[in-house]
């Protein structure tokens, strides 16, 4: 799952946060979410310098979100990967998709569909992810 999703459901933010808690629903009775190690560093950094969430708060909710999901490793090769994968211009989102391919996910799940669009894994939207899990 894409860090924006996660910032979706942690901060309420409206207009994303239903599809962000089904998702985690999802994620927590029917499938196996996984998001990506460096994801973690960047919600610490994001939930204190642009949503104000206090060092504690920060520390108990990604607590939290590791009890949920898998943490997909950022190793030397999936570093280099990225950097190496020319489909992406972005490094955060070539990290996300590489992570993606060594923990062999199904989808990505995120809002930003067109930054991915040099995957080869399916990428949907929090929406699409939720119709795939109810096999509609």
């Amino acid at each position: 799952m894409y860090t924006n999703v996660v910032i979706d459901f942690l901060c309420a933010r409206e207009g994303f946060f239903d599809d962000a808690k089904l998702v985690f629903e999802y994620c927590f009775s029917d499938v196996d979410g996984v998001i990506a190690g460096h994801t973690v560093s960047n919600l610490f950094y994001i939930l204190q310098k642009h949503y104000h969430f206090t060092l504690e708060q920060c520390r108990t909710k990604i607590k939290n979100l590791c009890t949920l999901f898998e943490v997909a490793d950022i190793s030397k090769d999936v570093v280099l990967a990225a950097l190496e994968n020319e489909d992406f211009t972005d490094l955060e989102d070539s990290l996300q998709n590489e992570c993606a391919i060594h923990s062999a996910v199904d989808y990505i799940v995120t809002c930003n569909r067109d930054d991915f669009a040099g995957s080869e894994i399916p990428v949907v939207t929090p929406k699409a992810f939720i119709g795939i899990a109810r096999g509609k």
